[in-house]
């Protein structure tokens, strides 16, 4: 390597805190049909990126079907000078029925199909989606469907499937299932459709095929929604967040279909659809969801992208009505719409006029603050998004001193540096309320840093959402002695 002889030779070795590069949790990710959508502009199961205000992309995806709508209840949401939402739509064919749709919509982890197809955007688009729906489709489960049925003995001599009839249950209806024959004897019950309504056991009878089958009592139980079960390895891998919308107005499904989900990137399944104008100027029937991931755009929006806050309280619009409409009260805890917050459910509710217990004073305001996770810890969904950010917004920045320095001491400043600038950054704005950062020794032994792994801590307060207030109401005694001693004076001087 040829030296310099003569000149002026500047070299930058300083190890520093770097500046944070933010990541970004507000892009949508919708996934569902518009049959009349251009297929060049919309092909089937690819993510495409949009802004919601993009007019032109908005006509080429149609009118019908759930996207179209989708885009409207988000953008619906964007007032206050916003003017657009990042969107990855990934349009699925419509099927002959829900089922069908539905399957399309789970699509398969293997062919990156439906849901999967989200999986793609960050490479393909440069664009991650964090806020997840599929609205219309979330809806649907079996509540007291049949959930399985044992074979107790296969029989003999099956060269083709009995037929299954289902009969009795009290009440239910819907089920059907098929027999899968191995060998002459059947070797399983397959459950076509579980049905609904099974209040007791219904009975099977097995026709033709064969001889001898003896079936044990059919399993009836509630069925999750496939997208809402399966949708949980998509949100993890790109740290995103989903937000279905449940069974409408029967507390006693919605609560059973609540008990369906556990995960803490399933945010308030919602108990009411909205009630909007088509363009036709008809009345008709939307899924809420799209109007509160749009709420939660505005509300990251208005924070500078910061998904510490949450949208609850806050006015809904472009909607006329809610269907059904929720008993709410901030004073009667028997009321239906406490009973749905109180088990992490979402809803929105019309405000009354001269109500001082009531939502607002007008208008449809959305309430909803809680994931369906087993965390008391991080039950709130700006917690858990706030803390996603943190976490992101370090791995995009830190990852660079990766393979260019070694373990030095300067080296673990700079790291060190560069996270507390942040989260001290994150605590002027109040979207955090305390902090710290250091390196903890017993998680960093000579053998873990000899293989290049260190190890730094850092802890973090998110703000929690204020939920209830509880005031103290007492009488005050001590007034009465103060006005009858200030009588007693004023007594006493005009004397």
């Amino acid at each position: 390597m040829t030296e310099l002889v003569v000149g002026v030779q500047h070299i930058r070795d300083e190890v520093e805190a770097l500046p944070t590069s933010s990541a970004e949790l507000s892009a949508v990710g919708a996934v569902g049909t518009a049959p009349n959508a251009s297929a060049m502009a919309f092909p089937l199961n690819v993510p495409v990126y949009m802004i919601s205000s993009n007019e032109t992309m908005r006509a080429l995806l149609g009118t019908v079907g759930t996207l179209p709508d989708a885009i409207r209840g988000v953008a619906g949401q964007l007032t206050n000078g916003l003017s657009a939402a990042r969107m990855v739509i990934v349009r699925v064919a419509e099927g002959a029925n829900a089922q069908e749709t539905i399957a399309n919509i789970l699509g398969s982890e293997a062919l990156g199909t439906g849901i999967w197809a989200l999986l793609d955007a960050p490479n393909d688009l440069s664009v991650t989606p964090r806020l997840i729906l599929t609205p219309g489709y979330t809806s649907q489960f079996h509540w007291r469907g049949v959930v399985s049925v044992p074979v107790t003995s296969g029989g003999t001599g099956y060269t083709v499937a009995p037929t299954l009839a289902f009969s009795g249950g009290g009440g239910g209806t819907g089920a059907s299932a098929h027999a899968v024959v191995s060998g002459g004897a059947v070797t399983e019950i397959v459950i076509d459709n579980p049905g609904e309504g099974y209040t007791t056991v219904p009975t099977i009878t097995p026709t033709g095929g064969g001889t001898g089958l003896v079936l044990g009592a059919p399993v009836v139980g509630s069925v999750a929604n496939p997208i809402v079960a399966g949708i949980n390895a998509v949100l993890e891998r790109l740290d995103a967040h989903f937000f279905p919308d449940g069974p409408v107005g029967n507390r006693e499904r919605w609560l059973a279909y609540r008990e369906t989900i556990q995960s803490d990137r399933i945010n308030h399944p919602m108990f009411v659809d909205v009630v909007v104008t088509d363009s036709a100027g008809n009345y008709v029937t939307r899924p809420a969801s799209p109007r509160v991931v749009g709420a939660y755009v505005a509300t990251d929006q208005e924070h500078g992208g910061r998904p510490f806050h949450s949208p609850s309280n806050r006015p809904i619009y472009d909607i006329v009505g809610v269907s059904p409409p929720v008993p709410f009260s901030y004073r009667d805890p028997n009321t239906l719409g406490q009973e749905i917050l109180g088990a992490n459910g979402g809803i929105i509710v019309k405000g009354e006029t001269g109500v001082e217990a009531s939502v607002a004073d007008g208008g449809f305001v959305f309430w909803g603050t809680d994931n369906c996770g087993e965390n008391d810890n991080w039950r709130m969904t700006n917690v858990v998004r706030g803390r996603d950010y943190i976490e992101l917004t370090q791995l995009n920045t830190l990852k660079y001193f990766l393979g260019r320095y070694r373990i030095l001491t300067a080296v673990v400043f700079a790291v060190i540096d560069t996270m507390r600038k942040h989260l001290q950054w994150l605590k002027d704005n109040e979207d955090i309320l305390d902090f710290r950062t250091g390196i903890e020794p017993s998680k960093n032994p000579v053998e873990q840093l000899r293989l290049g792994n260190l190890a730094i801590m850092f802890r973090a307060e998110e703000a929690p959402v204020l939920k209830k207030l509880t005031i103290y109401s007492r009488r005050m005694p001590s007034a009465l002695d103060t006005l009858i001693a200030n009588v007693a004076t004023q007594l006493g001087n005009a004397a």
